[in-house]
């Protein structure tokens, strides 16, 4: 990090090859996956019965994915701790969007490993192959915002480390939530082909894993609206500058964004909100968190 022409430099090229390396290794990682499941299933054209358990693999099968996974997941823990070490601080740095991203996507590879370690794996199955793509591409993404634009954040300020950890974990949750609902769109349309692609769980299963990453995302979005809005009125008591934030893009898809996700938490008794519907509703609430992000990243320095 360094000062130059009077802008803060926020990335370091050895920071964008480690986040290029573990974009890489998560891409690879699934990519690996998905050709094993595809070569298991053999395109097979069976009815519209639910897919039968994987059965063992062999082992080389299981560790390639994982040690690549690993590697990625090192990598993104590295960055952090770069950035936490060469900005003289002992804990997480969180310094700007780049550093949200990273941490967003270490958490999201962390429950990938979780995930594999699960008992229960096949009811998941669909949903933790996903995870390592949507890594992936939030790496490229957190890279590519930080070198357009980025926004420091405040170090000290307690209300805005706390709006940031809530805002980081319930997107994570939701990020959950998106590679399911992806899932379910591919098991629902081999279904209705009666194709059998890719082995994925059953929509019933699906639709409960998308539920339950709502239930736990909804609670930390709240909390972050809170704390933003809290935030913005103690820093700044003027009656106009709540206004501004209301009037602001990011205030107006974070709202819409909860409403969506508050609509989904009542999927069990809206018969008219469940299957397909509900899995395009959350994949369009995390593009709007997405959205957030990227906002919030590109703006200024001030």
């Amino acid at each position: 990090m360094q000062q130059s022409n009077g802008q803060f430099i926020h990335i370091s090229l050895p920071e964008l090859a480690l986040v290029a390396a573990a974009s890489a290794c998560f891409a690879a990682a699934f990519w690996m996956r998905l050709r094993r499941l595809i070569q298991r299933s053999g395109g097979d054209t069976a009815t519209t019965s639910p897919p039968v358990a994987m059965q063992s693999e062999p082992a080389a099968a299981h560790r390639l994915p994982l040690f690549t996974t690993i590697i990625g997941t090192l990598a993104c823990a590295a960055v952090l701790a770069w950035r936490a070490i060469a900005a003289h601080r002992y804990s997480l740095p969180l310094s700007d969007g780049f550093d949200a991203f990273i941490l967003l996507v270490l958490l999201l590879a962390l429950l990938w490993l979780y995930f594999q370690a699960s008992r229960n794996a096949d009811a998941i199955r669909g949903p933790a192959m996903l995870l390592l793509p949507t890594a992936a591409a939030l790496l490229l993404l957190a890279g590519g915002l930080s070198l357009a634009g980025y926004r420091q954040f405040r170090a000290t300020d307690p209300w805005l480390a706390f709006h940031v950890g809530a805002v980081i974990l319930g997107t994570a949750c939701f990020a959950a939530g998106a590679a399911g609902s992806v899932a379910y769109l591919l098991a629902d349309r081999q279904l209705r082909r009666k194709q059998r692609v890719l082995p994925m769980a059953s929509l019933a299963s699906l639709e409960k894993f998308i539920r339950h990453a709502i239930v736990l995302g909804f609670p930390l979005l709240t909390l972050a609206a809170i704390t933003g809005i809290l935030r913005t009125i103690e820093t700044s008591r003027a009656s106009t500058a709540l206004q501004a934030l209301i009037l602001s893009p990011k205030f107006i898809l974070t709202s819409v964004a909860w409403v969506l996700f508050a609509l989904l938490l009542h999927i069990k008794i809206a018969p008219s909100l469940r299957g397909a519907r509900a899995a395009w509703l959350c994949l369009l609430g995390f593009a709007l968190l997405l959205a957030v992000f990227a906002a919030v990243n590109w703006m200024p320095h001030s």
